[in-house]
């Protein structure tokens, strides 16, 4: 049975006087020692003239002392809201807790009289104690809540933690659930959820499905009505389960790009893999294999530009590791740090092997530096079977050689007319008169002059071979002059063109002195080599 006990509450504020009726709430407070007034937190802001959020930090804190009963109404313990209140403001509250009148001083706060609970607190809170109240204790300090008849009922126990919505453990205890609340989101499985509901796992739908903000329900995810999706030959398949989407092979981007990208743009991120691999799977290799790994035509300026720190672009296959074709060029290449090489070629394996083939003419407009010359052709007696080579006439300077014969005339006189870009080219000029078939004095009578010299025999109607050479002066000769002799570099010192000729090792040559990438490329690729020449 609840006794209700009805006290008239009279309050002086500085402009109004209200008058009115309201059910007083008491319990046990644990932290006070006795039984006390209880407030909602309305209540306890309305008398102690602050906003009710400040009430709900100071109970947070643990400076007033509150219960929560189980329909999630917080009640705040009227002696430590006094307490509380006379150490923030000027004033006090007073109430005397009597079977007659409660007077309440403030200085500047309204007491609404409609703030009246319209009914008990089921059993966990009741109204002034009758023989079989319940009171209610709970540990500020703490998450832990404790709710004790005064009289043969069972107590109610548990913990939790603030922003988590509790659930009954048992018939007795109540604890966490996986639910939690924040900043007006619910959250399933996550203490902080970032939409309206945020699911940290699996949903599931036994009934109705999921309904749209545009009003449509979709009650099942099966592709039963779903028989294509539309897309162009980049793409192959259907889009259902039996034909799911995938690239299309082969694979055609056909189109244009605006700007300064090209229609497919790949930025590798990675530092021991390339940014596009691409592999033809034809096994075993053989002469006959046509398969390529990647084709690329493009019918305005570049096919492929490949931008690397250390290879731009890097193929390899048992035939052609790169191959390519171009309307004016076939690979077109640069480099930009000083000493660096544009176009750089090894070969591994056998000696016989090449750096570099090239079927047809070969233009260089710079030096061109090697260890040796020469032309190899079929044999002219054997070409079937045979080939013949010269080596280079090799020379310290640029030289030029020039030859011819002449007969001298009826005076033994003869004139040798040159070129006449000859002295524009050439200085420096050297003579030699060979007579042929007699006994014969042979001289230069006049050196070179307005390109031509003249020779002159002792006896009339000799034939003479005269072969006359020039150093070079044009103006890329005067600025490319060859060294004969020149220190290595720093980093070349110690190192060998040809090591394997002075018995040094293979790491002794001067390919080892390169960057420390393009060395450990190097010895991969070696191995690579020797591994397959085992198989």
């Amino acid at each position: 049975m609840t006794k209700t006990t009805r006290i008239r509450i009279t309050i002086q504020t500085e402009r109004l006087l209200v008058m009115g009726r309201s059910r007083i709430l008491y319990s046990a407070c644990a932290e006070c020692g006795d039984e006390v007034r209880l407030l909602t937190v309305d209540e306890a802001a309305l008398l102690a003239r602050v906003n009710p959020l400040e009430i709900h930090r100071s109970v947070e804190v643990g400076e007033l002392h509150s219960i929560e009963t189980t329909e999630g109404v917080l009640l705040v313990c009227f002696k430590s809201l006094n307490n509380w209140t006379s150490n923030q403001k000027e004033g006090e509250l007073e109430m005397k807790n009597s079977k007659n009148r409660v007077l309440v001083a403030i200085c500047c706060a309204i007491l609404v009289g409609s703030l009246i609970l319209s009914r008990p607190f089921a059993s966990h809170a009741q109204t002034k104690p009758s023989a079989k109240q319940t009171k209610l204790s709970r540990s500020v300090g703490g998450n832990s809540t404790s709710f004790t008849p005064q009289s043969g009922g069972a107590s109610v126990k548990g913990t939790g933690t603030a922003g988590t919505i509790p659930k009954w453990l048992d018939d007795s205890t109540i604890g966490n659930s996986v639910m939690s609340e924040a900043g007006g989101n619910v959250g399933i499985g996550t203490a902080s959820p970032g939409s309206k509901l945020s699911v940290a796992g699996m949903v599931e739908t036994t009934l109705g499905g999921y309904k749209f903000p545009d009003g449509t329900l979709q009650s099942t995810a099966a592709v039963s009505g779903l028989t294509s999706v539309f897309h162009d030959a980049t793409l192959k398949g259907t889009g259902t389960s039996a034909s799911p989407l995938g690239l299309n092979v082969p694979l055609v981007f056909d189109g244009s790009s605006l700007g300064t990208y090209p229609v497919l743009r790949v930025l590798g991120k990675s530092d021991d893999f390339p940014g596009v691999m691409t592999v033809t799977d034809v096994n075993p290799p053989g002469p006959d294999t046509t398969g390529v790994a990647l084709t690329v035509v493009s019918n305005n300026w570049i096919a492929i530009d490949g931008q690397g720190q250390f290879a731009g672009v890097d193929g390899f296959s048992p035939t052609i590791g790169v191959l390519a074709t171009g309307g004016e060029f076939g690979v077109y290449t640069h480099c930009y740090t000083p000493g660096c090489s544009a176009v750089y070629a090894y070969t591994l394996g056998p000696g016989s092997n090449h750096a570099g083939t090239f079927q047809g003419d070969v233009q260089i407009t710079g030096t061109l530096t090697k260890g040796g010359g020469s032309f190899r052709i079929d044999h002219p007696l054997d070409p079937e079977n045979k080939y013949l080579s010269h080596s280079f006439v090799e020379s310290p300077d640029m030289m030029n050689i020039y030859n011819g014969n002449v007969i001298t005339d009826g005076n033994g006189g003869a004139v040798i007319t040159l070129p006449e870009w000859f002295e524009a080219l050439n200085k420096d000029f050297r003579y030699q008169l060979t007579v042929i078939g007699t006994f014969a004095q042979a001289i230069v009578a006049e050196k070179i002059k307005g390109n031509r010299f003249q020779i002159k025999t002792d006896i009339p109607g000799v034939e003479v071979s005269w072969q006359v050479t020039g150093i070079r002066r044009d103006a890329w000769a005067n600025k490319h002059r060859i060294p004969t002799e020149e220190n290595k570099s720093e980093k070349e010192r110690g190192f060998y063109l040809h090591p394997e000729l002075y018995n040094q090792p293979e790491e002794k040559n001067i390919e080892w002195a390169r960057p420390a990438e393009m060395v450990q490329k190097m010895k991969r690729e070696r191995e690579q080599v020797k591994f397959r020449q085992q198989q």
